[in-house]
């Protein structure tokens, strides 16, 4: 009976000692905490990132953040601890952005007690907001070379238009000076035409010849 109460607790030794490894070994941060909110375990990356922190057993998140962030973490564990269904959160502490996947689990004595694995995402929170920041402009430097592009052949379409309208006008003008019946008539005719400044006497004489 003492060999076999001896194995036994050599087997649960080893589980513990597997199950810290494995925890120790995470590159994420994993915790759980009693039906008070209280630090009951934390793997050792916690340690190792925030050195202040290695001493949280026995204490609850508003002995060792700042009452908002507390209060968020509170919430959230609140939360699942009522729908009894694992949850994810998007955490800050600080500077910090968590991932945090959080559950519910029952102890040997029936306590509802809870665990949490977080999850740094803060680089690719600033490189999803970079790729943002990066859409948007290339977004508003497409809108202004096509608002550019319309703009401009707005004005080729007005300047065609005008240019158009004062050809016609010319060639109007040109004709009735051609039907004048007397040198006066056609003097007076030609004081009434108006040549566009810009069209200038090359244009005219095309014009003329094509007339």
């Amino acid at each position: 009976e003492i060999t076999d109460r001896k194995r036994a607790e050599e087997e649960i030794k080893k589980s513990q000692e597997l199950f810290q490894a494995f925890m120790d070994n995470m590159p994420v941060f994993a915790y759980m905490k009693d039906e008070n909110g209280r630090y009951i375990f934390h793997n050792r990356a916690v340690g190792l990132r925030f050195p202040d922190l290695r001493a949280t057993i026995g204490k609850n998140d508003f002995e060792l953040f700042s009452p908002e962030v507390a209060e968020s973490f509170r919430r959230n564990d609140q939360m699942v601890r009522e729908t009894g269904k694992p949850a994810e959160f998007s955490e800050t502490s600080g500077d910090v952005e968590w991932l945090s996947i959080k559950f519910p689990f029952t102890d040997r004595q029936g306590k509802v007690l809870l665990a949490g694995v977080s999850v740094d995402v803060s680089e690719r929170k600033q490189l999803e907001k970079l790729t943002i920041m990066q859409e948007t402009q290339r977004q508003l430097l497409e809108h202004e070379i096509l608002a550019r592009e319309s703009e401009r052949e707005r004005l080729a379409r007005e300047l065609h238009d005008e240019s158009g309208q004062m050809l016609t006008s010319l060639l109007a003008g040109l004709r009735l000076i051609e039907e004048s019946k007397t040198v006066k008539d056609a003097k007076k005719q030609a004081r009434a035409l108006r040549v566009p400044s810009d069209l200038g006497a090359v244009g005219v004489d095309r014009f003329l010849v094509a007339e």
